[in-house]
């Protein structure tokens, strides 16, 4: 399914979804309340309050999908909708529409506009970009002469938006008739769209290959991995055909000779154009990534570069020649990047202070769920007076962060989450320097009594040193440096680093190897530390450390070497890209002070870490809460195990006490907020809805990350595709076992491999067995 883009205040990329994802937010209540007072203005008759309470909402264009901006030079993919705008309806015009929109053959989605007295309908043609024009008139007369009703003509335009609503009432059904659209290249095809499925592979002996043929076939092959050379889609196959050229430094003429070889169906016109588009929509990215020969076969892998996605490597039946011994170019790892999850706004509407103001002063919604994880991460490792019983253990809200984009893509703002601290630390340091100097002064009156002492007097007792607390541990500390910091600081501590390498370095070196050591301290577990030579030793029964960390790609590695690593089900992902934007950072801009922001917030923060160290509290959730998690979490491990196997399980089992230890920390700030001093503090419903949103959308970035990593310690990248996740999407909603069975079969997987998997879809609840090998989907998979 297509993806359109989200944005916020109209131009502004937020992320994006497929059309079904943004129906089930429609009829969900996350703008319920927004868009209730969006209708109540209107019907008061305030229609301009209306129209600017209606702006803050997100938006979204049916029509394309769109990377940094809003204009068709930002167009990444034409999605083939067209959105029909139905304004100013009666209240029996309305609900006619909606019975009459879901009997129409073309119809595919619905709903009620946020004004509550407009319809959307969405159609999907068979025509590309240049004729969306003409395929809108063609829908917009079909309705007219159908339905008799007027349709506001800003649909003609690809960047089109239509703002987000509510109706529960929504609709959205895929298997509806693509509208025909005829053109005015209609009459040119050389052959008849019923008798074409793909490309006419015919190289001409008058062209010569040229010396950029093996890249360009392996371009061209992994192109047929993301698109179909299909009726209605050539242009769109070519576009991106000829941009992931572009970025592998392949000149536009190269690839227009191969394009005409391959595509003789096109008018070479056609064909020109839509290549020269590419590479000038793109100029800035030409030759960002390579694309090379493989040495080796298409399934080892010897070098372990984050640079491709699971399922991109060439199927060994596409009917390009030597197509096993391509490799991928690196710049499709980072367009998997660019579609991950953003966090729910949900989310955004209720945190407690300082989370809540930290998160307005980022306009951009990468930046904003950055600084959130690392805000969650700091304030964690800040709390000292809070703790929870989580499966029959004493817990603490101490929780690990890696975030994970290539550079400059705003991880910047981990900085800001770092700042919250700075008041505590601050704090910490001038306590330290006025217990030395109590230290010295009762070191010079020791001193001096003992010069003094006299034989039969009572022996002086020598004052002892004080201990050094820190809330910041540098990361490229030793393992017994951090073990003595934690010490000193009463078993707390946090480490915030801007690059993973600081310390997937010290992990990589003897005195610093102290991986363990996070484990357990993710655990509370004791911690034994003992000095050969010295007599030294000294244990921390329940270390409580926090870890917040950012880093590209590559430098995971270092830190996490594969999924069966331990740490990896540790840590909160997020992994993400953003496309290259230079903003204006004048002073003429406006907007608040960053530095000085932050810094107030940090002082904040201190007031909350002293509230809750003065005035400990056990948290608690209701029993509501309890049956909530049981039943979330059972729901996820079965999908989980059935989608990515067994390995993935630790993810699940822990993302249930990082759910509660997130809960924990909004709880305490949520506490202080309210003054509440008693000895017990019981999780509100906001704040448990706000953990349980995030931990779902962490789990998505952790599995897309899973896919990625090496299975051991010692193997290269995974790149094999996660089939289970393949042969569910390509099956129909309803279908036979022998259906599933001929499916798998391009695939690679046995009979009794495919009878397992949907065994366990059944359990799941993701399939309904009506009777002996006939299967309903339940639920489809959409990430």
């Amino acid at each position: 399914m297509q993806l359109l883009t989200l944005f916020y205040h109209f131009n502004k990329v937020a992320g994006h979804r497929t059309l079904e994802q943004l129906i089930q937010a429609i009829q969900g209540n996350h703008f319920k309340d927004q868009v209730a007072r969006i209708r109540h203005l209107a019907a008061k008759g305030k229609g301009q309050q209306a129209s600017n309470l209606k702006k803050q909402l997100p938006a979204f264009t049916v029509s394309g999908h769109f990377d940094g901006g809003r204009t068709l030079e930002h167009l990444v993919e034409y999605t083939h909708f067209i959105v029909l705008d139905f304004d100013k309806l009666e209240p029996t015009q309305l609900e006619k529409l909606k019975s009459d929109s879901r009997q129409d053959r073309f119809s595919m989605a619905g709903f009620t506009s946020p004004s509550g007295n407009g319809y959307k309908i969405v159609v999907q043609v068979d025509s590309d970009a240049e004729h969306h024009a003409e395929a809108f008139q063609q829908v917009r007369n079909w309705f007219r002469d159908n339905h008799g009703l007027e349709i506001d003509r800003s649909g003609k335009d690809i960047t089109r938006l239509c703002f987000i609503s509510h109706d529960p009432e929504a609709w959205f059904n895929p298997n509806k008739e693509v509208f025909p659209v005829l053109t005015a290249l209609s009459s040119t095809k050389v052959c008849h769209p019923d008798q074409r499925s793909g490309p006419v592979h015919v190289k001409s002996e008058n062209q010569k290959p040229t010396a950029n043929s093996q890249s360009l076939t392996a371009i061209f092959a992994r192109t047929q991995s993301k698109t179909t050379y299909t009726p209605g889609n050539r242009n769109n196959f070519i576009y991106l055909f000829a941009s992931k050229a572009n970025r592998a430094g392949i000149s536009e003429a190269d690839t227009l000779a191969f394009a005409q070889q391959q595509f003789p169906d096109l008018d070479t016109k056609e064909i020109r154009q839509t290549i020269t588009s590419a590479y000038k929509h793109h100029a800035a990215e030409h030759g960002t990534a390579a694309c090379h020969p493989r040495r080796g076969p298409a399934t080892s892998r010897t070098n372990n570069n984050f640079s491709s996605p699971p399922g991109e490597l060439m199927m060994a039946n596409a009917p390009i020649p030597d197509s096993s011994s391509l490799i991928p170019v690196s710049a499709d790892l980072n367009d998997l990047l660019l579609t991950t999850p953003l966090l729910d706004d949900q989310i955004f509407l209720n945190l407690p202070s300082p989370l809540l103001e930290g998160c307005q002063a980022f306009d951009d919604p990468r930046e904003r769920d950055v600084f959130l994880i690392g805000a969650l991460a700091v304030l964690s490792g800040c709390l000292t007076g809070i703790e929870g019983v989580y499966d029959r253990r004493t817990t603490y809200p101490n929780l690990f962060a890696f975030i994970i984009a290539p550079a400059a893509s705003g991880k910047s703002a981990l900085t800001f989450a770092k700042q919250l601290g700075d008041a505590v630390h601050k704090s910490l340091l001038q306590e330290n320097e006025l217990a030395m100097q109590q230290y010295r002064q009762e070191l010079a009156d020791y001193k001096l009594l003992m010069s003094n002492y006299k034989r039969g007097k009572t022996l002086p007792q020598e004052p002892e040193k004080p201990p050094f607390k820190v809330l910041f541990i540098p990361a490229n500390s030793s393992s017994a440096m951090v073990i003595k910091h934690l010490r000193d600081g009463g078993g707390t501590g946090i480490m915030c680093e801007t690059e993973a390498d600081t310390l997937g370095n010290v992990l990589k070196q003897d005195w610093g190897g102290y991986s363990d050591l996070l484990r357990k301290a993710f655990h509370f577990e004791k911690i034994s530390y003992s000095r050969k030579g010295s007599n030294e030793f000294f244990e921390i029964d329940q270390p409580r450390l926090s870890v917040a960390i950012s880093g590209t790609p590559n430098q995971i590695l270092k830190l996490i070497p594969s999924v069966e690593d331990g740490l990896f089900s540790r840590f909160l992902f997020y992994c993400y890209a953003v496309q290259p934007n230079w903003r204006d950072v004048s002073p003429a801009t406006g907007g608040i002070n960053l530095t000085e922001h932050f810094s107030r917030l940090s002082e904040r923060t201190l007031e909350i870490t002293r509230f809750t160290s003065d005035n400990p509290v056990l948290f608690q959730l209701t029993p509501g809460q309890w049956q909530n998690l049981n039943e979330r979490f059972t729901r996820l491990l079965q999908e989980t195990n059935a989608f990515f196997g067994t390995e993935s399980l630790s993810s699940i089992k822990r993302l249930g006490a990082i759910l509660f230890r997130i809960a924990m920390t909004l709880t305490a700030c949520r506490r202080f907020e309210n003054a509440d001093a008693s000895a017990t503090a019981t999780c509100e419903d906001v704040d448990f809805q706000a953990a349980s949103l995030l931990v779902e959308a962490y789990l998505q970035h952790a599995m897309f990350l899973f896919e990625k990593l090496p299975r051991e310690a010692v193997s290269a990248f995974n790149q094999l595709p996660n089939r289970k996740r393949e042969l569910f999407k390509k099956l129909p909603p309803q279908f036979q076992r022998k259906e599933a069975v001929q499916l798998s079969e391009s695939l690679g997987m046995s009979e009794s491999t495919v009878d397992r998997f949907l065994k366990m879809l059944t359990e799941a609840g993701w399939l309904e067995q009506q009777e002996y090998g006939s299967y309903d989907k339940v639920t489809k998979l959409t990430k």
